[in-house]
């Protein structure tokens, strides 16, 4: 498994069925990543996301910070 950083997104377009998102990995070089649209909405949980970054946020300077290479198995028929 390859893992990236989209350091800096400046760019996102969505064209001929698919999802764009570019922008800069953490060395400074261009990097785009490019996802069916389709399955991007199959798979993405807006209001968990949200429900992520707040709790991110509410913890900002009470705890360690997560190490951003944990990875979490998600079903995504778990919650239909």
């Amino acid at each position: 498994m390859r893992f990236e950083n989209l350091h800096d997104i400046n760019t996102m377009c969505c064209a001929d069925g698919e999802f764009m998102l570019s922008g800069t990995d953490s060395n400074g070089k261009n990097f785009t990543i490019v996802i069916p649209a389709y399955e991007l909405l199959e798979w993405i949980d807006i209001n968990y996301i949200k429900e992520q970054l707040k709790k991110h946020i509410d913890n900002l300077g009470n705890a360690e910070p997560l190490n951003s290479r944990q990875q979490f198995k998600i079903d995504k028929h778990e919650n239909s």
